[in-house]
């Protein structure tokens, strides 16, 4: 093939690409004239590449993501290994696309994280790299955003936005502008959220890119909503709504009749709001988008309860539930699958690193995988779905069960219910941070943490344990240091309701104190409980390992104090039971100086 002829191929797939990512059907025809090209020119490289973009023509413009699916498992499937630091992590993109608009959140996680290591572990990217780089750094952070797992996203947009500037993608960069927009409005910043948004409105408008344009004014609906302003957020929505209704874009149509539905029901106007809500449960039944509908569903439950309608409202409720029982099957049923995929990918990867870099670097990188992968993946998955989704369906049944009694409850059972709703709400939040933790790769947040102000917390936390057990926590004068707020909760109300709980004293105390040397710092935390015997000082540290097996006396998992430890380990601090001579136990932590703020 001449040198030519391969410029007229990658010319052409270029071409493709440009319109694929604005959306437009011209890309197709382009597509099968570089597939034909390369096969007839026996090119295997650009047959493959072609095929992959066609892949993301099915995905982005037809939104057919069974044939998406398709295309890519067949290029990943096939893929030399000659070619995989070149397409590997383009194939990459495109399968976690696919599973991301398919709501299969896990898969298409792990796609994402493959394609970030192939371009991570090279040491010099060209542009078109770094547009790629950016891009999952973009859509892990709409994943996360997507899948409510509370992990902070900022770091990936600001990634993604830094990249696209660097490489002068103006359409990117807008699109990265309107996803930091719902980072912003989750942290209530929601003006600054409308001036990002009106930033990426003028860029859109410069490239005349009508596709971008809806998505933009989209967001701004969605912010209005947030500013409770209905009937702004109304205007730009049904702008959106019209485009994407005249193009059949039928997942952006759902996600907006999703908003519309919101205007609806902040005005109060529910029986519109179950109708646009039964318009976007029928899309998404089209594009067997299960994510989508477990909102509908909630959302439908919650609009015909406020219609008076609580037959239909639990029929909604028991659909998505149900659906919610179909997502927890799938993925037990599909564990084994995904692991033995996982393990012959990362395989892969492995030895392509190999051939770079030896040595050294490659067993520190093979060390991390077998840590992460090995031992936390798992754990991560029942945490989020075992555990977390279960706590959702418990709540929101409360919730319908308070509105449909609403007006006959007594005094005391409407209190019963909010410590019910309360209860499931912190737990479920715990399971979260649970799930954070233990994700090797999660993203840890320093900031500066008063401790006293987590020990407030965590008094607070532990109201109902305190006074069931005439219980003090005792504390003054702690530092202030640069640390992961969450993972500090977590130690120390480990520590504390341990030395409340493992006590028969009629009066339960701990005391928190902090001293000082001159390259660390020490913060005991001392109760008056029964104690723990020397021979298992150790081994209470292991996780799952618990000296009393009574769960009627003393209830616990054998999580706490590993899950105490780890987060100390990670802070380079070590933590141990200290001799005291007194009855109880003391747990010293040693933190390096260098963390102290004040």
């Amino acid at each position: 093939m001449t040198t030519d002829a391969v410029m007229t191929l990658e010319e052409l797939i270029r071409t493709a690409e440009h319109y694929i990512d604005l959306r437009k059907p011209e890309a197709f025809p382009l597509v099968l004239n570089a597939i034909e090209q390369a096969e007839q020119s026996n090119d295997t490289y650009h047959f493959l590449y072609a095929r992959y973009t066609l892949g993301m023509y099915y995905c982005l413009v037809e939104n057919d993501y069974d044939k998406a699916l398709d295309t890519g498992n067949d290029i990943f499937n096939k893929l030399p290994q000659e070619y995989y630091d070149k397409l590997g992590y383009k194939v990459c993109i495109l399968l976690g696309n696919v599973h991301q608009l398919k709501g299969e959140i896990d898969i298409s996680h792990d796609y994402y994280i493959r394609g970030m290591k192939i371009l991570e572990s090279k040491k010099e990217l060209n542009n078109k790299e770094k547009l790629f780089l950016a891009s999952f750094y973009y859509n892990t952070a709409l994943l996360f955003n997507q899948s409510a797992f509370n992990i902070n996203t900022e770091e990936y947009i600001l990634k993604a936005i830094e990249l696209y500037t660097e490489t002068n993608s103006k359409s990117k960069l807008s699109k990265c502008l309107i996803a930091y927009n719902n980072i912003l409005n989750a942290r209530g910043e929601h003006t600054q959220a409308l001036k990002n948004l009106e930033r990426s409105l003028e860029i859109e408008t410069e490239l005349n890119d009508a596709y971008g344009i809806a998505l933009v004014k989209a967001n701004i609906g969605s912010t209005y909503l947030y500013l409770q302003q209905p009937d702004k957020a109304y205007v730009m929505l049904m702008e959106a709504l019209s485009y994407y209704e005249t193009n059949e874009k039928d997942y952006e149509t759902g996600m907006v009749l999703l908003s519309i539905s919101d205007v609806y029901s902040q005005k109060k106007m529910f029986r519109e709001a179950v109708t646009e809500l039964k318009r976007a449960e029928v899309l998404f039944h089209k594009l067997n988008n299960k994510r989508e509908l477990t909102t509908c569903y909630l959302n439908l439950a919650n609009a015909l309860s406020a219609l008076g309608n609580f037959e239909e409202a639990f029929h909604y409720q028991k659909k998505y539930t149900g659906l919610l029982e179909e997502f927890f099957d799938t993925d037990k049923t599909n564990a084994i699958i995904r692991a033995k995929k996982q393990f012959e990918s990362e395989q892969k990867e492995k030895e392509a690193a190999l051939l770079r870099e030896k040595n050294e670097e490659i067993n520190r990188y093979a060390h991390q995988l077998e840590v992460s992968n090995n031992e936390l993946k798992q754990f991560a998955h029942v945490a989020s779905h075992d555990l977390k989704e279960p706590l959702r369906m418990i709540y929101s049944f409360l919730h319908l069960l308070k509105k449909s009694l609403d007006g006959n409850l007594s005094e005391q059972q409407e209190q019963f219910l909010h410590f019910a709703m309360d209860g499931a709400t912190r737990m479920e939040k715990l399971i979260v941070n649970l799930l954070r933790l233990a994700k090797v790769d999660a993203n840890v947040l320093l900031e500066k943490v008063n401790l006293n102000s987590v020990m407030e917390e965590v008094k607070l936390n532990l109201t109902q344990l305190l006074a069931d057990k005439n219980g003090r926590v005792v504390f003054h004068n702690l530092p202030e240091v640069q640390a992961d707020r969450t993972q500090m909760l977590l130690l120390f109300q480990n520590l504390t309701s341990n030395g409340i709980k493992y006590n028969q004293s009629d009066s339960p105390v701990v005391n928190v104190n902090c001293t000082y040397a001159d390259e660390y710092f020490e913060i005991s935390v001392k109760d008056n409980g029964i104690g723990i015997p020397a021979q298992h000082r150790d081994k209470v540290f292991n996780i799952f390992q618990r000296l009393h097996h009574d769960d009627k006396k003393y209830e616990g998992t054998g999580i706490g104090l590993a899950l105490c430890k780890k987060i100390v380990d990670k802070m380079n601090g070590d933590i141990r039971i200290a001799e005291s001579g007194e009855a109880g136990t003391t747990f010293v932590i040693r933190f390096p100086k260098n963390l102290l703020l004040s």
